[in-house]
């Protein structure tokens, strides 16, 4: 009986990395992991961003390097806003 269960364990496991293979993916860029955070968490969770196709990858950077890391296509997202407003009127 448990080589049929750990057969069908690996067979879904299988199943759910194939599906994700397809996925888009868009990396958020996240300055200290806290509650700010809790809605993309909670996202993820759940797995809102799955059912639309995205694989989402939550990365740490210092707060002074989002705004070069979204102008050289490192990161699609931030979820700082203070720096990139400052910085939006100089953009090039």
């Amino acid at each position: 009986m448990k080589p049929i269960l750990l057969s069908a364990f690996f067979a879904l496991a299988l199943t759910a990395v194939s599906l994700n293979a397809n996925a888009e993916v868009v990396n958020i860029g996240i300055s200290t992991v806290g509650l700010y955070e809790l809605p993309t968490e909670i996202s993820k969770r759940k797995g809102f961003y799955q059912e639309e196709g995205l694989d989402v990858r939550k990365i740490v950077v210092r707060t002074p390097l989002h705004v070069a890391a979204l102008r050289a296509g490192e990161l699609d997202y931030s979820t700082v806003t203070g720096i990139i407003l400052s910085t939006s009127g100089n953009a090039a």
